[in-house]
């Protein structure tokens, strides 16, 4: 689901896109985009060096200091060319992501816009055009196997194998998961099954299992049987969801702060919030966030290196801050960050369903505000369910819908209907041109060329979905924690494109007026 497209067409792109049909993408915008003349670029960055992931201990919460092995090779976002679609509005920008710059580790950053070399104005190296290259060097330089001393490590050291079912989609081979209500012990019992792993959830008040499918064992059947004896649980495979991203040249078109004005976010105040983080690891030694509020844990299944860069980009546009330099949208909330992304040699960056949950659980025990996701992948029940019942728990969900293209088909956990799904816009309000397009849209939000912080110190613009997601996340928090009910936003964002609810923008750009019509 990379978009690495070359973007041929227009460089100009102003009206490169393609504004067709519905589909949907996954979040992050990962690809190149070709060539905006992006000779511009920039880097901005400054000594690239990173530290990498993290995995730690189990157990407890982390302020994080982040290892410094793991470079990550391309952070989430599309670095490509941000355009913004032409969409339905005229021809797009293309404001790149950069996010690529990532990568963390010792190295420099060889990726595609990185120049690990200190220097706002240093040239960067050539933009790796292939995706498999890309990850190629991202692995070249990742984090080392045991880079996890720095985190909070709740995971395993399991070896992922990972396989594809007849739809494509990726999972992790040999296991199935089932997740049911209650702390549930007698399941192996039950059933003829060998049981890998066993989580107790007491946050979501469920018990999560990992088993070891059989051969001649129906998955259809046991999860019927499952459900006969447990009620309202969920079996599947233990799918695997993706961050996506290349370097840009593009400079940055505004900060967090200066893109978020055109939504009003500044009626908001200065909201103290806690804001639930399930991405990459965090370079928590980035000026912009070496004094924010950050707890961070590790929940990566297997042991492939912990990238860096997708969840520093969405860190310092939350919660980030460097005095004179840098401002996140919400600086003086606490962040729960939990780390659920590995690098796997044959598929990428990837983060399984078993992850995800124990995630999610964490952040209900926390009391989060609200949870970002910035990610794409299958349909899952485990996921699905475990996601209900966090909103239950009266925490918003808020996810990208993906860079895979307006025609893509819809991308989960953005596609499931309690999700708040978010496209982005670029500074003229234009679609990306890249962005999964629906029904299941909800809300547009800035995520073309945002300035966001890369590991090892420096900044860059990055581009996608997943940059646009924030944004909404920190508007739904605030309004959890009573300044406003989230519910009515949909009511008061800004209409773009066609009057009304349409599947490019959905509801419109999402805007903090104070009242229906008041912008």
């Amino acid at each position: 689901d990379q978009d690495v497209e070359d973007n041929d067409a227009a460089d100009d792109e102003d009206s490169a896109d393609d504004n067709s049909g519905p589909g949907s993408s996954d979040d992050i915008d990962t690809e190149d985009d070709g060539a905006d003349d992006e000779d511009s670029a920039d880097d901005n960055s400054g000594p690239g060096n990173a530290d990498d992931a993290d995995a730690e201990d189990d157990g407890g919460t982390e302020d994080g200091s982040d290892d410094n092995s793991g470079s990550e090779s391309d952070d989430g976002e599309d670095n490509g060319d941000d355009d913004g679609d032409n969409s339905g509005s005229g021809n797009s920008d293309d404001g790149e992501d950069n996010s690529g710059s990532g990568n963390t580790d010792n190295t420099e950053s060889s990726e595609s816009g990185e120049n690990a070399e200190s220097g706002a104005n240093s040239e960067r190296e050539p933009r790796l055009e292939d995706d498999n290259q890309r990850r190629q060097e991202s692995h070249k330089t990742g984090a080392s196997d045991d880079d996890r001393n720095d985190l909070d490590f709740a995971g395993d050291d399991r070896e992922l194998e990972p396989d594809f079912d007849d739809l494509g989609y990726s999972f992790v081979s040999e296991e199935f998961l089932v997740l049911v209500d209650g702390d549930q012990l007698n399941l192996q019992s039950s059933f003829n099954i060998s049981i890998r792993a066993r989580h107790s959830l007491s946050g979501l008040d469920m018990t999560l299992f990992n088993i070891q499918a059989n051969e001649d064992q129906d998955i259809a059947e046991l999860a019927l049987e499952i459900d006969q004896l447990f009620g309202d649980s969920a079996v599947d495979a233990n799918h695997l969801y993706e961050t996506e991203a290349t370097g840009t040249y593009r400079e940055a078109d505004c900060t967090p702060r200066d893109c978020a004005a055109r939504t009003g976010w500044h009626l908001l105040g200065n909201a103290d919030m806690r804001i639930g983080l399930i991405d990459t690891k965090v370079d928590q030694s980035h000026p912009a966030l070496k004094f924010a509020e950050i707890t961070q844990r590790d929940f990566v299944q297997g042991r492939g290196k912990r990238p860096l860069s997708h969840g520093t980009a969405i860190a310092s546009i939350l919660v980030g801050q460097q005095s004179g330099l840098y401002t996140g949208l919400a600086p003086d909330g606490q962040l729960f960050a939990a780390s659920v992304f590995s690098n796997l040699d044959s598929s990428g960056e990837t983060a399984s369903v078993e992850s995800l949950v124990r995630a999610l659980d964490w952040m209900v025990e926390n009391r989060v505000s609200v949870i970002n996701l910035s990610m794409a992948g299958p349909p899952d029940t485990v996921l699905e369910k475990a996601i209900l019942r966090t909103i239950a728990n009266g925490i918003p969900v808020i996810a990208s819908v993906g860079n895979d293209g307006p025609a893509a088909e819809p991308m989960f956990p953005a596609a499931y209907p309690s999700v708040i799904a978010v496209t982005a816009v670029d500074a003229n309000n234009r679609v990306y041109r890249k962005a999964v397009r629906g029904a299941h849209l909800d809300l547009a939000a800035p995520g073309v060329r945002v300035l966001a912080a890369e590991p090892g110190g420096a900044y860059g613009p990055v581009t996608g979905t997943s940059i646009a997601a924030p944004f909404v996340t920190v508007i739904y928090g605030a309004g959890n924690t009573g300044t406003k009910p989230p519910s009515s936003y949909q009511k008061t964002a800004i209409d773009l494109g066609t009057p009304g609810f349409d599947t490019v923008y959905g509801y419109g750009l999402i805007h903090v007026a104070q009242t229906p019509g008041e912008k």
